[in-house]
């Protein structure tokens, strides 16, 4: 079933700053948040108004170091709309929600399209240009309260966004990556390691390469992961795919959830959660095992996509009527011709 898309997104700024004015905090507030204004030494009270009429809320006052004054207030228990803040030297105005709607902001890598869809089929949509966000005011009594962002998978190996919940009165802030990290392989056998990478122009990852503190793992017992050294990785040689980190899974055959949290390079309290799974076997099939050899070294080796080439080919003909190792199976002339009739499609692409 396609979602119907039933709201679009605002582009907004993350802070509104002016001459004589800076508010801290968004310029769309749930009635729970804190509104922040910045004014120069010698200046009045704040002033703030609700739909052109005059309110009076609780200020608190600390200086700073720099001679500014910063003052904070909750509007709680005011009525939602549209409402200004005034100084002496400048305004600004921002909006008050119904303590009845979430607040998803959703900051990109790029400027593009960000689309979330709920688990009743709705589909929110609308434009993200950095560093503003693209931020959508969802009403709770409409809606379930999970929600994801859409993305094009790539294949098996891709991460896919998990679902995330949200609440009335509440605020959360996605990142949305150019690419999505994938994994080298999705079936491996116990305590062998994999890569996470990705795959794509190099410019939409090239910043994830350089600080691999951006992604946080949450790991099943016993797994490990490491980042992949600079030398590694850039420049990219010509593959398809530039690992990024490298994951020694465990011992226990099984299926495992691997779950990454990937913040923005811009701002790190906006992040991307996804997951994928990982199978550790015993036994592998023929064409795992070929696809994943190390010819020159002569073992199993998952840090890289599956891919029947010309030197695993080769190696395969030399297996002919013996056991292919981490399986059950033996070489068979009709094995090979079916690698081989794989790697010729593959050559022409």
């Amino acid at each position: 079933m396609i979602g119907k898309t039933i709201g679009i997104g605002l582009v907004l700024g993350l802070a509104i700053s002016g001459l004589a004015l800076e508010l801290a905090s968004p310029v769309v507030f749930l009635p729970n948040e804190t509104l922040v204004v910045y004014t120069e030494p010698g200046e009045s009270l704040p002033q703030v108004k609700a739909c052109s009429v005059p309110v009076s809320v609780d200020w608190r006052k600390s200086s700073l170091p720099d001679g500014r004054i910063r003052w904070e207030t909750i509007l709680s228990g005011f009525p939602p709309g549209l409402w200004e803040v005034f100084t002496d030297r400048g305004s600004a105005s921002f909006f008050l929600v119904s303590p009845l709607f979430a607040i998803v902001e959703i900051l990109t890598q790029t400027k593009r399209l960000v689309k979330i869809e709920t688990s009743a089929k709705e589909i929110y949509a609308g434009w993200a240009s950095p560093p503003h966000t693209a931020l959508f005011l969802i009403p709770y009594a409409c809606s379930t309260p999970e929600i994801w962002p859409q993305f094009e998978v790539e294949n098996e190996r891709t991460f896919r966004s998990a679902k995330l919940q949200v609440a009335p009165g509440t605020r959360l802030r996605l990142f949305i990556p150019d690419v999505l990290p994938q994994l080298s392989a999705v079936e491996v056998v116990p305590n062998s390691t994999l890569a996470i990478g990705f795959s794509g122009p190099f410019s939409a990852f090239a910043e994830f390469l350089l600080r691999p503190n951006l992604a946080l793992f949450s790991l099943p017992k016993g797994w490990k992961a490491f980042p992949v050294s600079m030398e590694a990785c850039c420049p990219p040689s010509r593959q398809d795919f530039v690992p990024w980190w490298i994951v020694q899974v465990g011992s226990i055959p099984g299926i495992y959830k691997l779950e990454l949290t990937l913040s923005s390079p811009h701002d790190p309290t906006f992040v991307l959660v996804a997951e994928t799974e990982v199978k550790i076997v015993e036994k592998l099939s023929p064409k795992v095992v070929i696809g994943h050899w190390n010819v020159r070294e002569n073992t199993l080796d998952f840090t890289q996509p599956y891919a029947i080439t010309y030197d695993r080919l080769r190696w395969a003909a030399s297996l002919m009527g013996q056991p292919i190792p981490y399986t059950n199976a033996v070489m068979t002339p009709e094995l090979w011709q079916e690698l081989a009739e794989e790697w010729a499609d593959s050559s022409t692409q």
